[in-house]
């Protein structure tokens, strides 16, 4: 048994893309304009600075802006303080306007 056929005859995306610095406190990264609603938002870590590993994590998203913060493993030491990251994220969804 197949899987349907989908077909995406037109695709017009209304990205918006940053590259901001983020450490383990949190940062609010403003959109240059607002969503009709909350965008889908992907982003991840562009540099690695220190000796522990860490990822790029997100604790609000709403239409002007998302709040970005860096969270450092746990798995050597319990200590979560990290350093200065530069994080690249992608925004897309219906402008306003």
């Amino acid at each position: 048994m197949s899987a349907p056929v989908a077909s995406v005859a037109w695709l017009a995306p209304c990205p918006y893309k940053v590259t901001t610095t983020v450490s383990s406190t949190a940062a609010v990264v403003p959109f240059p304009t607002a969503f009709v609603a909350p965008p889908a938002v992907i982003g991840g870590l562009a540099t690695y600075t220190g000796s522990d590993p860490a990822s790029l994590r997100y604790q609000a998203l709403t239409t002007a802006d998302v709040t970005l913060r860096v969270e450092e493993d746990t798995t050597a030491d319990s200590e979560t303080v990290h350093n200065r990251e530069t994080a690249a994220v992608l925004a897309f969804g219906l402008a306003r306007g």
